[in-house]
Parts: C-alpha cells; structure tokens; sequence
C-alpha cells in the first residue's frame, strides 16, 4: 500500500454541529507532552468520528474529525468533560476506576467542529463537544444516516505483511 506524503494541502472538516456516528477509538500510547516547559509522558486515547459529509477531493467518502484526549477519567479530565454530555450522564464510582472506552463506539451523536487557524496559517477543525442525538416530538429516534465501511486502525496493522509473525531461524540476527 502506497504512503503518500501530501504535505499541509489538506481540506478540514466544515464548522458546524453534525450528526455522527462514533466508529473508532485509538490508543495512542505513551505520548510526549511539554507543558511550562516541563516534558512527561501521557497516555493518550483517539476518538474518531463519521459525518455525512463528502471530501472535496475524495467524495465518495465522508468526513472522519478525530480528537486526542489523556486517557484518565479524573474529575477535571478533558475526556470525562466531553463524554458527561454525549453520555447525558457522569460516571458511577465503578465507571471512573473502569470504563471501556471502546464502548463508545457505534454511538451516535451531535458533534460540534470549530475552525481555528494554526502558527502557520493553516485551518484547523477541532471537535470540541458532543451530545446525544435528540428524539422526534413523538419520542421516536431521530432518523441517521448509514456510516461507510470502515476498518479499525487495530485490525489494520495486524493485516498487513510487514506485520505478520514469522518464526525465527538460525540466520536471524538478534531481534531489538
């Protein structure tokens, strides 16, 4: 499969609030971050989201806005602030000390995408919150649309060849 490098030539997703369909959630492992100077690392947790918004360039496919949050549930967490809303609940004491997050995916949601220019000029689309779909007057759920196919980052790798186990043999260097 070709890498193709494209530079900062890239559309972002329009402002707005959008119906979504939540189709992903990464780990992002051990990520650097620098605050007041001071380097640490935090785990990090990608939510990826689809709207029914075809690329530009690309329109048989949809807009997919992705947002980093730390992976913790403390009180004054990012990810406990935007998961309270869409959930329309906050967390029980069992929740806090275990929440799957993978069992965000799947559900729909009202997202909010906020333009904000970066240090080189360039548009930027943030999600910045999200919320239940609400009902129709007769309490019947609000009519979705059917999100394109989609295969999770997770069981992409593991497909690949270049990730495929093979058994070692006697030439084989010492593996790092």
């Amino acid at each position: 499969m070709p890498l193709w490098i494209v530079g900062k030539d890239f559309d972002p997703a329009p402002e707005g609030i959008h119906l979504a369909w939540s189709i992903d959630t990464i780990d992002r492992g051990m990520v650097e971050k620098t605050y007041k100077g001071v380097v640490t690392l935090v785990r990090e947790v990608q939510l990826v989201w689809e709207i029914p918004v075809p690329l530009p360039r690309r329109p048989e496919e949809n807009f997919r806005p992705r947002r980093n949050f730390p992976s913790t549930l403390k009180f004054n967490s990012n990810l406990r602030k935007f998961l309270v809303p869409w959930r329309g609940r906050d967390f029980t004491p069992a929740e806090e000390r275990r929440f799957d997050i993978e069992s965000v995916i799947g559900v729909p949601c009202q997202l909010q995408i906020v333009h904000r220019a970066g240090r080189e000029g360039q548009i930027w689309a943030n999600v910045v919150s999200a919320l239940p779909v609400p009902k129709l007057p007769d309490g019947s759920p609000y009519p979705m649309f059917t999100p394109q196919p989609y295969v999770r980052v997770k069981d992409r790798i593991s497909d690949t060849p270049d990730h495929q186990e093979t058994p070692p043999t006697e030439n084989d260097p010492v593996p790092f």
